[in-house]
């Protein structure tokens, strides 16, 4: 197991903040992630592509909080990028947050299957990219104020809807859902400046409304509440960060014209962002830093060699001869294939009778800026987990942040594990080895309360 370091200052000092911001819209002709069943590369750009970075300091202790639009980072690259941000400026690794927003209209930078191809020389660029965002936010830095504050936003539904004898993709208007917008404000220390230097806005909601049919790269309906802040205030970047919402999908996703749902639900978003900022409240006291906890989270085994290679035959068999896209198309995106010549990878040497057992140690963090907490998970997390942090921070506010670290795919509830649908039986291809454990749950939860236990308590 990695070791769980953490710095965490006393109450005082100025607090200092920078931010900076890069584009990383590839070339066109690079695969989309997020949405199975796509024959071919982008085409165009609806919205450039951001990396944005926010650095925090203050009592000499620094912490950086990194917003990418893209699906999915793996943990490997999270680790291998923080030593670079580490070498440029002296940021603990584990005082590092590296976020993923969730667009589905990003390219792929993750071993995430079934979407096409990876492109090697744009990742190069791309990871290097994180490390320079950190790296000017850090040269940035100046004494600032913060404020934090919350209001309703209400674009997004529970997707999780009962039909007879199975849950799908739908609408659950009964099911949990977290309808808050929150906005975190840095703010110049002179009096009669009315412009916040940088905003860092939270909404958890599924960024999935453009579509399994676009082409383009863009940020989804972020992409709309960014442009719309951006505007009312020129020279003030906006960073998003995703919530927990791997059972909340934006509000109308079987509209018409997904394009047009997706800019009404930008322009509420930014509107609720607004009325938070204008009742933010400043920041004062607690301290500010960043701790950690691994948990080697449960996994059901991998089935033995013998069986994925039947899977295997049958699936290839499933190949049709004039499939949309091509045989190639159908090879190169069918996440059952992959998964099966990745498990009869993991598989090679060990008895063709034997199950492969598995958990995956695997990191939370608490970033914490005095009053205010964001607990990094890398996973798609269902909304109740924010509930749980909320819990565990002990009144203090606290916003769970997804796809952050790393991403191992969905963490259902328990009570999700023995209603079944979408996340629990079948995402698991695009993402691990097998299914997650019922008994992850629990695991988590306890993951959960104790590193809120170590920041509370400024376990070094």
């Amino acid at each position: 197991m990695p070791k769980e370091p953490g710095s965490v200052t006393a109450d005082h000092g100025v607090w200092q903040a920078g931010v900076a911001r890069v584009d990383v819209t590839p070339p066109i002709g690079v695969w989309l992630c997020g949405f199975g069943g796509r024959k071919r590369p982008a085409e165009g750009i609806h919205d450039p592509l951001h990396i944005t970075a926010a650095v925090f300091e203050r009592g000499g202790v620094t912490v950086a909080v990194v917003s990418c639009d893209v699906l999915s980072i793996d943990a490997v690259d999270v680790a291998r990028v923080r030593s670079a941000i580490a070498q440029k400026t002296e940021i603990p690794p584990q005082n590092i947050l590296i976020h993923a927003t969730h667009t589905h209209a990003g390219p792929i930078t993750s071993s995430m299957r079934g979407f096409g191809p990876r492109d090697a020389a744009y990742e190069s660029i791309f990871f290097r990219q994180i490390a320079t965002a950190v790296e000017l936010a850090h040269g940035r830095l100046e004494p600032i104020r913060l404020t934090f504050g919350t209001a309703d936003a209400s674009v997004g539904i529970n997707r999780r809807e009962g039909e007879p004898g199975s849950i799908v993709l739908g609408e659950n208007p009964d099911g949990p859902v977290d309808n808050r917008t929150a906005v975190l404000a840095a703010w110049p220390l002179a009096t009669e400046v009315t412009q916040p230097r940088f905003l860092v806005v939270w909404a958890a909601v599924h960024p999935v409304l453009f579509g399994a049919d676009n082409y383009l790269y863009g940020r989804d309906f972020p992409h709309f509440a960014i442009t719309r802040l951006e505007t009312a205030f020129p020279g003030t970047p906006c960073l998003y960060l995703t919530g927990a919402c791997g059972d909340v999908n934006p509000l109308g996703m079987r509209s018409a014209d997904r394009f047009d749902t997706a800019r009404r639900h930008g322009e509420r978003l930014a509107g609720a962002a607004l009325e938070a900022l204008a009742a933010g409240r400043e920041l004062e006291k607690g301290p500010i830093g960043a701790v950690q906890h691994w948990m080697d989270v449960p996994y059901e085994a991998v089935p033995p060699l013998n069986e994925v290679r039947a899977l295997l035959q049958a699936w290839e068999a499933e190949v049709p001869v004039a499939s949309p896209g091509g045989e190639e198309t159908r090879r190169t995106t069918d996440h059952r294939l992959h998964w099966a010549h990745d498990a009869l990878k993991a598989l090679e040497g060990r008895d063709p009778d034997a199950p492969l057992p598995l958990s995956i140690p695997t990191e939370l963090q608490v970033v914490r800026l005095g009053e205010l907490t964001f607990t990094a998970m890398p996973f798609e997390v269902f909304t109740e987990y924010q509930w749980m942090v909320d819990a565990a921070a002990q009144g203090y506010e606290s916003l769970v942040v997804g796809y952050a670290n790393g991403n191992y795919g969905y963490l259902p509830t328990r009570a999700a594990f023995d209603e079944g649908g979408y996340e629990v039986d079948r995402a698991w291809w695009f993402y691990t080895l097998s299914q997650m454990s019922k008994e992850a749950p629990a695991t988590v939860r306890a993951g959960i309360e104790r590193v809120h236990h170590k920041m509370q308590q400024g376990t070094l």
